[in-house]
């Protein structure tokens, strides 16, 4: 087997203000093949998939942000420079990063970048004050820049923070916001919402998650009204994990037939959330890796999807599962919907149909 190395950065090393440089380079870099893996938790599940990794000839050699710059950035067109009073606005910079091949950085990093060869495409201070109105002009001035098959909605809090998936969104040139669809409440925000779930394809995946704003119903809803599948991201290394291919197939033994006992109850256990990006990433929140599993019959909801953006962490649970652990879909499919939604129930479940067929679940 050919060994094939990548570069892993401590993200537990890098400046909180630095850590969309280095999730927007990984999106940048990752775009073709896998060479930049973010660890978030050094003991936690990213840990775990790059030693699965190893089984593909996948071999890890630790850096630091300064080399992987000094490497790469001559593949970035430049920089955007988030205000850090707006958290919003740096949703905004990761969007326009994608489609402009660029850098995300706060305005401490500017000299950094320039000391680089890179120049400042677009200075996002001052321009902006309050929740919409940054998405308010990326709608109205960008909205046709981006490949709206790929959604994103990442809550901004007090300080702007980076999303696990943002390199995923980067990689795809995506289209993210933190707004509610919330229209009762927060009118302005669920119209720009409208707005780009409208602008979609039919079958776009939304990543990320809801804003406090929200519910959690009422933003599958909203979904699913625009055709837009529905996972839950925030799942490090997508961009990279989307690469690794499969070895062998996806299949399991399925039991087409059971006598019961008319008089007897029966219990039937599944752990959820294994259908969420997030889930698949974190090792079924890293239940799949106690050392009982196996001694009693269990469902472990996997999310389908993965066999196109992480192929080799979904072969992972075929290839570690016993006789005991049954991969499930999730129960609306292929994504994470409300059929009664879908203006197209019927392709909906066509595709999830198909998914299944190919001894996915």
């Amino acid at each position: 087997m050919d060994t094939r190395p990548y570069r892993t950065l401590a993200l537990d090393g890098v400046p909180i203000e630095d850590r969309p440089i280095a999730i927007s380079l990984q999106g940048l870099v990752n775009r073709k093949e896998p060479r930049l893996y973010l660890m978030f938790h050094p003991n936690g599940a990213e840990a775990y998939w790059v030693e699965w990794y190893r089984n593909y000839g996948y071999e890890p050699v630790e850096t630091t942000l300064d080399d992987l710059l000094h490497e790469h950035a001559a593949e970035a067109s430049g920089y955007i420079t988030f205000d850090p009073s707006v958290p919003d606005s740096l949703n905004v910079a990761v969007s326009l990063a994608g489609v402009m091949d660029a850098l995300v950085c706060a305005p401490s990093a500017a000299t950094r970048m320039e000391a680089l060869g890179l120049r400042n495409l677009i200075d996002l201070r001052g321009r902006f004050a309050g929740r919409v109105e940054p998405y308010r002009w990326l709608v109205d001035e960008h909205l046709d820049k981006f490949d709206l098959r790929v959604l994103a909605n990442y809550n901004q809090q007090d300080t702007p923070h980076i999303m696990p998936d943002m390199d995923y969104l980067i990689a795809h040139r995506g289209f993210c916001m933190g707004v509610t669809i919330n229209a009762a409440d927060y009118p302005q925000e669920a119209q720009l919402w409208e707005q780009v779930q409208t602008a979609a394809p039919d079958h776009a995946v939304m990543i990320g998650w809801i804003t406090p704003r929200d519910g959690e119903a009422t933003h599958v809803y909203f979904a699913s009204t625009h055709s837009v599948w529905v996972y839950c991201g925030c799942a490090w290394n997508t961009s990279f994990h989307q690469h690794i291919r499969a070895t062998g197939a996806y299949s399991q033994d399925h039991c087409e037939y059971a006598e019961c006992d008319p008089n007897a109850r029966y219990a039937t256990m599944a752990l959820s959330d294994g259908d969420s990006w997030h889930g698949m990433a974190e090792v079924q929140k890293q239940f799949w890796l106690h050392p009982r599993r196996g001694e009693v019959p269990i469902g472990w909801e996997v999310a389908p999807i993965f066999a196109e953006v992480g192929p080799a962490l979904l072969e992972h649970y075929y290839k570690t599962r016993t006789e005991n652990d049954y991969l499930l879909s999730g129960p609306s499919g292929i994504a994470y919907n409300y059929l009664s939604g879908f203006a197209d129930w019927q392709g909906y479940l066509r595709l999830a149909q198909d998914a299944c067929a190919k001894g996915l679940v």
